[in-house]
C-alpha cells in the first residue's frame, strides 16, 4: 500500500496521461519479499503552498 498524505489536509491530485486524477495504478510484475524497499519508484511533489 502506497499513501501520498498532504499534511495541510489537501487532497493531492495525480497527473496522468488523460490529466489530473484522484489515484494512480502501481503494476508490479515481480512482488518484493514482504519488508524489503521499493527501488526505482519515483513520485515528484509539486507543492503549490511553496
Amino acid at each position: 500500500t502506497i499513501r501520498v498524505v498532504d499534511l495541510n489536509n489537501h487532497p493531492p491530485t495525480f497527473f496522468g496521461e488523460n490529466g489530473p486524477q484522484n489515484v494512480f495504478e502501481l503494476t508490479m510484475y515481480e512482488h518484493p519479499p514482504e519488508g524489503e524497499f521499493l527501488r526505482g519508484l519515483k513520485i515528484t511533489v509539486n507543492d503549490s503552498d511553496q
